[in-house]
């Protein structure tokens, strides 16, 4: 799919602020995750971010904000971009060759828990239509609840603190 020109240049714009690599980090042992942190751009003054909130059924972190994501599967064949990519399709329903174009990769983190996060970041093509895994994500936090880029530009993520922490 041919991406329009604005999309690219705000692409290569948002890459160069996060100084994003081409190149997912390698994953370093089975407590790997993948996230997809994904910005939209609706043409108003700033860019935003998708969030979550996880289900309180869910055994691990139950009602915590986060980017769609989760663990390495054996499915991604040792790819964390790949994780983050099936991971944010089974948990609302995009798909990065229609709904999104991924940006790169930001460097990998540990979470408090030990799991080594990879942040893939990738810019929607649009505002799509979201399909919701209920049993992961029940609620999506919509327009009004969309969260600014500045965080990110404000806040390192190369910190040792976690992008979460960061941003609460």
């Amino acid at each position: 799919m041919k991406e329009p020109k604005y999309l690219l240049s705000r692409g290569d714009e948002i890459k160069k602020q996060l100084d994003l690599t081409d190149d997912p980090s390698k994953p370093q042992k089975e407590q790997d995750a993948g996230v997809l942190i994904l910005l939209h751009d609706d043409g108003e003054s700033e860019i935003k971010v998708l969030l979550c909130v996880r289900s309180l059924q869910m055994r691990r972190h139950p009602g915590e904000v986060c980017f769609p994501g989760g663990m390495m599967d054996d499915e991604d064949g040792n790819d964390v971009r790949r994780t983050a990519i099936r991971e944010a399709y089974e948990e609302v329903g995009i798909k990065e060759t229609e709904d999104y174009v991924v940006l790169g990769n930001l460097p990998a983190f540990r979470a408090r828990f030990g799991i080594l996060i990879h942040p893939t970041v990738a810019l929607l093509r649009r505002r799509p239509t979201f399909s919701l895994s209920q049993n992961e994500i029940p609620l999506f936090i919509r327009r009004s609840q969309w969260r600014s880029i500045i965080w990110f530009i404000c806040f390192s993520l190369r910190s040792t603190l976690s992008p979460m922490e960061s941003l609460l």
